[in-house]
């Protein structure tokens, strides 16, 4: 096992992870089961706020790569958790040795 590996297999027993459903655009919405940790915005994303639409209220989800199959992790895509609806903003890839092990999101409550 390369540390790539190990490292987006953690995300399948992290116990610090919270089950999300993560929805993707492509095609019919497609869902899976996935494993995410909330965290909050970085301070370089508190400082650009306004300026590229990032709101004080918006939160961070990192999603483990793993814990969404083979689908395509995309902006305006959703994650649920405890009944509440994210929106994808943005998102990056969180890259080791050349591999993607988690995707980091900037998210949206959306307004119920």
């Amino acid at each position: 096992m390369t540390v790539a590996s190990n490292i987006a297999d953690y995300w399948l027993t992290d116990a610090e992870a919270v089950t999300v459903t993560y929805t993707n655009l492509a095609g019919t919405g497609t869902t899976a089961t996935a494993k995410a940790k909330r965290s909050e915005l970085g301070y370089r994303e508190m400082q650009m706020g306004g300026s590229v639409g990032i709101e004080p209220t918006d939160a961070v989800w990192i999603v483990g790569s793993a814990t969404i199959g083979a689908l395509t992790f995309e902006r305006g895509g959703t994650i649920t958790y405890g009944g509440v609806v994210w929106t994808i903003l943005n998102f990056r890839a969180l890259l080791v040795q050349g591999t993607v092990t988690a995707y980091r999101a900037i998210c949206r409550e959306r307004a119920t």
